[in-house]
């Protein structure tokens, strides 16, 4: 089982974030997206490494 959320990057990680409390959005970081959307808060996950399961290529194709 795997969980890649804006509480944590695996299940343990989420799960505690879920008992812990409110989600933990806030103000999008990111300024490509900014312009593109009218919300303002996001939750965006943070800290994800996506070289551990895709390519270089597939990276590339695939939206942050």
């Amino acid at each position: 089982m795997g969980a890649l959320t804006a509480l944590g990057l695996d299940v343990a990680t989420t799960w505690d974030g879920l008992i812990a409390g409110p989600l933990r959005g806030g103000p999008r970081s990111r300024s490509s997206i900014r312009s593109r959307l009218t919300t303002r808060i996001a939750a965006e996950v943070k800290g994800f490494d996506p070289s551990g399961v895709l390519d270089r290529k597939e990276q590339r194709r695939n939206d942050r």
